[in-house]
């Protein structure tokens, strides 16, 4: 009886083109790239939900797996793996690399092995967003190899995810400096006594609220960035709160 007539469907295999795609073309027969094969396990993992650490244990009574425990208990079996191996390599695919741990069988071959292992047909497809490669329709496989094998991964390339973020405009920053001078106040007249009272609360207040700013600055920042984030108010020379420099516009004898 020959392979094809005993050929089953890999379960979750099918696939339709994205949304507005069309092909354009069959990939060169020659063109390589690498496929995953997913493996079935050997035992599993709900057949240790009771001793595990889901279940109602106190920590310490606990048994959790180490690398080589889980690998040998819920990895392939090798001869699932050989099983895989012999199919790839009768197609002339190239074994790239096995793994019981990861349940993988990793193999390298031209579009025209991997259409002719897997029962498909690969084309190039393209779509809004540019072209992939990819196929249609479900992956076959022999009927003895159908309950081994969980998946095959890389014959199609589409995009299957779409990042959802959306990057805004950054907002001009005002410095300190910048801000201390918009705080546009008439300048006082030293010689006069009717001077409004208001006009020294208010540049009462923007010196504290200057103050405060760069006290808390002196907290929250490292000495590597005081200099550079407030470089108007900041003395190199020395790190007290005595040293800041206010801008002269806020406090501005009238000419004579």
């Amino acid at each position: 009886m020959s392979e094809n007539a005993t050929r089953a469907t890999v379960k979750g295999s099918e696939r339709i083109s994205l949304h507005g795609a069309h092909a354009i073309g069959p990939v060169p027969n020659d063109e390589r790239f690498e496929v995953t094969v997913r493996v079935r396990r050997k035992m599993p993992l709900q057949s240790t939900a009771m001793t595990s650490f889901r279940s109602d244990q106190l920590p310490a009574k606990r048994q959790y797996l180490t690398h080589e425990q889980y690998a040998a208990t819920h990895g392939s079996d090798p001869a699932d793996l050989a099983k895989v191996v012999a199919f790839a390599q009768k197609h002339g695919l190239v074994v790239v690399e096995t793994s019981a741990a990861r349940r993988s069988v990793f193999l390298s071959g031209t579009a025209a092995n991997f259409a002719a292992a897997f029962g498909t047909t690969v084309e190039h497809y393209e779509h809004d967003g540019g072209t992939y490669r990819g196929r249609i329709g479900s992956l076959t496989v022999p009927s003895d190899l159908v309950d081994i094998i969980e998946g095959v991964f890389g014959i199609d390339d589409r995009p299957v995810a779409k990042p959802h973020f959306q990057r805004y405009k950054q907002a001009p920053s005002i410095g300190i400096q910048a801000m201390l001078l918009a705080v546009r106040l008439p300048p006082l007249n030293w010689q006069s006594s009717t001077t409004s009272r208001l006009d020294w609360t208010v540049r009462g207040s923007v010196l504290r609220l200057s103050n405060s700013v760069v006290a808390i600055a002196k907290l929250i920042l490292k000495p590597t960035f005081r200099s550079s984030v407030f470089p108007c108010l900041m003395s190199r020379r020395s790190e007290s709160v005595e040293q800041v420099t206010i801008p002269r516009l806020l406090i501005a004898p009238t000419a004579k």
